[in-house]
């Protein structure tokens, strides 16, 4: 019987530390739920304790901004006790400022995570920082890339054992000194591991990449027991989404996600303007928690916002704003003011629009992750319209026109008011071949058919636009002899972007598409914001074939710009 009640007592005593751990898995779970999403900034060149009591004076102001999370960029700037001859510069950030700086943080409801550029950017321009200079033999290329010449940064060596022996004691006293709970280890923009200069060429990137986030979560997270935060680039697939070279990896890095914890916070950062996110998408089906990260281009930082926050994941942890530069002020800093402003809007949600192209009409469909969708129809302007129609059927129009569209629930705006201009002119839905197909770098709504669909780019990643990297040529046939007067072309500009309007525009005609003619045309150019408007008057009777040339421009530096065309418009 005593026998029998000891293995009773063991069976409860178990079943009740099971019970335990169960209910804290629990509560850990609903944990992010309960403190609300992470409103986070990444703060650069705040390297010293003089800088650090400068922003210490902003940080009320920060916290009612609703900022609660500052991810502080340390690197070797610190008074380290491990390495001493791993400090960066004569003054930094010692044991007693930073412990100061976190009093004033705690105070105000902001946590600090420190973060420490791991592996890549070991170097910026020709100054390499500390750890390669000290010790050039954990270089990742050594005796390779003099001066720095012909790479992006530096990397090191994670291969060598005697790397992580000086690196982590050193977040270990950053860590320390700031009281955090968490650490970012960078981990962005490695280009190196590949290299044939690299001390790792001939490895799977990925391999060695996971290799990298495993060593640092066994310790800090494991055996530390803190959130190890990275930037996420390096784990995105770039040949199926289509970010490009910076923002995702081409060269297999992307396959170590499924060989690292889920329990790592994805740092997911994207500058660009565009229709969708997919990576966080991505992320989230994986099971990870994603932080998505956002720099200076308002326009992307909007969409990038509204996109994630409209997910309504309890793993997607909130937003942080990016700063690589010193910012003086940052509750002046534009990107947060503006994106704070969108984050209290809650009009997260968006309207989608698909059409399909006749001769005669248009049917466009609209979509939203909310059901209720509200739309109008204005002949002639994009003013915020009365809605009075709630979307159930496809729309037709048979004119040119503006269709605007909200979504709504449970009758209030969850989004803004999206337009859509169409067109309806000679070339439409007509047949048209071009000499080069667009880039497939840049997502679009269609082929080459969005240059004669009506539909009327506005945002340059809107899906409405076809990128040449390369001269446009493209011929329409209107399927018999037709007169017109004016052809138009509709392209963007943004340098910033190395998209720049065509350098020159020729107009051919012909009968039978064989034999072309020049239309020695009046140019008349009109610009809408980033757009212009390229009109050709002219005045044609019984051509079949119009054949349009667009000759792309270049930089200042003799690079070639891209060509964004929307439309070609034959009237």
């Amino acid at each position: 019987m005593m026998k029998e009640n000891r293995i009773l007592r063991q069976i409860f005593s178990l079943c009740f530390l099971c019970s335990l751990f169960f209910a804290f898995q629990s509560c850990d779970t609903s944990k992010e739920g309960k403190q609300g999403k992470i409103i986070g900034i990444h703060i650069l060149n705040y390297t010293s304790d003089s800088l650090l009591n400068v922003l210490g004076k902003q940080l009320p102001e920060i916290s009612a901004m609703g900022i609660n999370t500052i991810f502080l960029e340390v690197d070797y700037s610190f008074e380290f006790q491990s390495h001493p001859e791993l400090r960066q510069g004569k003054s930094f950030i010692t044991k007693k400022g930073a412990e100061k700086f976190t009093v004033i943080a705690k105070s105000n409801n902001i946590t600090i995570i420190p973060q420490f550029q791991s592996l890549g950017h070991q170097s910026w321009a020709d100054k390499t920082f500390p750890l390669l200079t000290v010790y050039p033999e954990l270089d990742l290329t050594p005796n390779f890339f003099e001066d720095n010449k012909n790479i992006y940064c530096r990397e090191w060596d994670p291969l060598n054992p005697k790397v992580n022996k000086i690196i982590f004691p050193m977040i270990d006293e950053i860590v320390e000194a700031f009281d955090s709970k968490g650490i970012h280890i960078g981990l962005d923009e490695v280009f190196l591991i590949d290299s044939v200069q690299a001390a790792t060429y001939g490895l799977q990137p990925s391999s060695v990449f996971a290799m990298v986030v495993n060593q640092f979560h066994d310790y800090f997270t494991k055996e530390k027991g803190l959130e190890l935060y990275i930037w996420a680039d390096r784990l995105i697939n770039g040949e199926k989404i289509k970010y490009g070279v910076w923002e995702s990896s081409l060269n297999n890095t992307w396959q170590a996600l499924d060989s690292i914890p889920n329990d790592v916070i994805l740092a997911d950062w994207h500058y660009t303007d565009r229709k969708s996110y997919e990576s966080v998408d991505y992320f989230i089906d994986k099971g990870f928690r994603v932080l998505p990260a956002s720099y200076n281009n308002l326009p992307a930082l909007e969409s990038f916002i509204k996109y994630t926050y409209a997910l309504e994941h309890d793993n997607m942890l909130g937003h942080m704003f990016t700063t690589w530069h010193r910012v003086k002020n940052v509750p002046d800093y534009p990107p947060v003011v503006r994106g704070i402003e969108v984050i209290n809007s809650k009009m997260y949600h968006n309207v989608e629009f698909t059409s399909v192209a006749g001769e005669e009409h248009i049917e466009i469909r609209l979509n939203s992750k909310i059901s209720d969708i509200r739309y109008s129809i204005d002949s002639e302007t994009d003013a915020s319209p009365a809605f009075g129609s709630e979307y159930k059927n496809p729309i037709i129009i048979t004119e040119s026109a503006i269709v605007l569209a909200q979504p709504f629930k449970g009758g209030n705006a969850v989004g803004d008011v999206i337009s859509a201009k169409y067109l309806f002119h000679k070339g439409l839905a007509k047949e048209i071949s071009v000499r080069s197909q667009p880039s497939n770098k840049y997502e679009t709504n269609k082929g080459i058919e969005l240059l004669v669909d009506g539909r009327l780019g506005s945002r340059l990643y809107d899906g409405n636009w076809a990128a040449f990297d390369t001269n446009f040529e493209a011929t329409i046939d209107l399927g018999k002899p037709e007169a017109f007067s004016k052809v138009i072309v509709r392209t963007y500009f943004d340098p910033d972007q190395w998209i720049l309007a065509p350098k020159e525009t020729i107009i051919l005609a012909s009968e039978n598409g064989v034999i072309f003619e020049e239309l020695h045309s009046k140019l008349d150019r009109k610009t809408e914001g980033n757009v212009n408007i390229d009109t050709y008057k002219t005045y044609l009777t019984g051509a079949r074939y119009v054949r349009v040339i667009c000759i792309q421009d270049q930089m200042p530096n003799k690079e070639d710009a891209w060509l964004f065309i929307d439309e070609v418009i034959i009237e």
